[in-house]
This record gives structure tokens, C-alpha cells and sequence, in this order.
């Protein structure tokens, strides 16, 4: 269990995850549509990858300067499509509790007292 919670629970798993869910997508595509660094982008896919979740597919098409480009497209793998449910649940679910927090009245910890309350 610690296992899965260290791989999906790491930034932009689930995010990255469920773009490419969709449909097969390009680095570029994803590091513009996420907002994530190319450092954490790059590390996620080697990490999906190396777990069976996703494949790089290589994709050509026409340019009117340079000819054929070539593209490289990330799609799941059957082992990705099956976790489908499960991580759209996730998703689901951390976007509650991140609701709930930042609705709710915060603890400071910083302070020796603890009768005070920050509200952020």
C-alpha cells in the first residue's frame, strides 16, 4: 500500500494521468495544459512508464517548412486504462478534501497558544 500511495500521490500524478486518459498527447501539450515544469513533467513519465501505465507512441506528420515532423504522443497501456475508475475517484476525492481545508478554519501551529486560530 505504501508503494501505490508514494506513486499516485506524487505531484501532478493524477493530473498528468487523466489528460492522457483522454488522448494520446504530446510532452509540450501536457506541460502547457498542466502548468507543470518540464523537471516534473519528465520525472512523472519516466515514472509511469516504468510502472507499465503508459507507452510513447511516434507519430509523423506534414510541415510546410522542414517536411515531416516527427511527434511523440504518451497513451496508457491496458494495466493504465484498467486504473481509469479508480484514479478519476481520487481525483474526485482530494478535490473534496481540498475544498473542505480551505473552508475550514486553520490551526497555526507556529503558535505556543492553542487557542488561537488563522483563517486563511
Amino acid at each position: 500500500m505504501h508503494y501505490v500511495k508514494h506513486v499516485i500521490c506524487r505531484s501532478y500524478f493524477i493530473e498528468i494521468f487523466l489528460l492522457i486518459s483522454k488522448t494520446p498527447v504530446t510532452f509540450s501539450e501536457i506541460k502547457e495544459r498542466l502548468k507543470v515544469s518540464p523537471a516534473i513533467l519528465s520525472s512523472r513519465i519516466k515514472e509511469m512508464e516504468s510502472h507499465g501505465l503508459i507507452v510513447s507512441k511516434i507519430y509523423s506528420r506534414e510541415t510546410k517548412k522542414k517536411g515531416r515532423k516527427r511527434l511523440i504522443k504518451y497513451t496508457l497501456t491496458e494495466k493504465g486504462k484498467r486504473l481509469i475508475p479508480y484514479v478519476e475517484q481520487l481525483f474526485q476525492i482530494f478535490q473534496q478534501i481540498s475544498s473542505e481545508l480551505k473552508s475550514s478554519p486553520r490551526v497555526d501551529l507556529n503558535e505556543k497558544s492553542t487557542n488561537k486560530i488563522a483563517f486563511t
